[in-house]
């Protein structure tokens, strides 16, 4: 049985474990000691923890379309000042770092989004 990652962070202890972890990992991606790891593993963890805790839920998309503060203000939080403390706000830091720190990954970001753009016309 397989567990949606919304459901699964309306446990405040694994959200709070989960923001953590990527708030570490956030930290030593700046790091210039694993440079090297973070280069040979940044398209997993963009992959498999980015792409994830970056999605909506379709709970999100509902508000956000009956009101369009709510996407101004999502959007704020995880581009800009990124206060609210969540997994998502973690995430969207690591995956600044990542874009800062590896070489080629904001390429590697910017291909896998046309690709993604291409499939869905």
């Amino acid at each position: 049985m397989s567990v949606s990652i919304d459901h699964l962070l309306l446990n405040k202890h694994i959200a709070r474990i989960v923001k953590k972890a990527v708030e570490l990992l956030a930290i030593y991606a700046a790091e210039k000691d694993f440079v090297d790891y973070f280069q040979q593993n940044s398209f997993k963890l963009f992959i498999q923890v980015c792409i994830p805790y970056l999605r909506i839920s379709s709970n999100q998309r509902m508000l956000i379309e009956e009101d369009c503060k709510e996407f101004v203000n999502e959007q704020d939080d995880i581009c800009g000042d990124q206060k609210s403390g969540t997994p998502r706000t973690a995430v969207a830091k690591l995956l600044g770092e990542l874009v800062d720190n590896v070489e080629g990954f904001i390429q590697f970001v910017f291909n896998f989004c046309l690709d993604a753009i291409n499939r869905c016309l």
